[in-house]
């Protein structure tokens, strides 16, 4: 492998580092990672010897993530079910006085079929 080639390769691992990290904390994960990779590379013998607080604070950093995209979820369901009211508050019906079928569709003379049957039917 010559030197620009070397340059290239690690051009391209620079760009996935930093694609992975923009991706981890999008997600909300990348307190969780930097936790984990910190701690057993600065502490190991910590991680050894207290394996209860290791988990207990990975698990707490977890929940963040978790916390986040449950609330989110819910005011997305939210929006949606409000969307959904104010919707079917404005529609008119199809059918009765009010709708948009009101009238019984009349039959066309040339081609024997009914209209949409918006308009009123003609006075004779």
């Amino acid at each position: 492998m010559n030197s620009i080639q070397l340059i290239f390769w690690q051009l391209f691992q620079l760009f996935l580092f930093f694609l992975l990290m923009a991706l981890l904390a999008k997600l909300k994960l990348l307190p969780v990672i930097l936790y984990l990779i910190g701690v057993n590379t600065i502490f190991p013998e910590w991680v050894a010897s207290q394996p209860l607080a290791y988990y207990g604070i990975m698990i707490l950093c977890l929940l963040y993530p978790a916390a986040y995209w449950l609330l989110k979820y819910r005011q997305h369901r939210q929006r949606e079910a409000a969307a959904t009211a104010e919707l079917l508050a404005k529609a008119r019906p199809l059918y009765g006085p009010d709708g948009y079928y009101r009238y019984p569709p009349k039959a066309d003379s040339r081609t024997g079929s009914a209209d949409s049957g918006t308009s009123p039917p003609s006075e004779p």
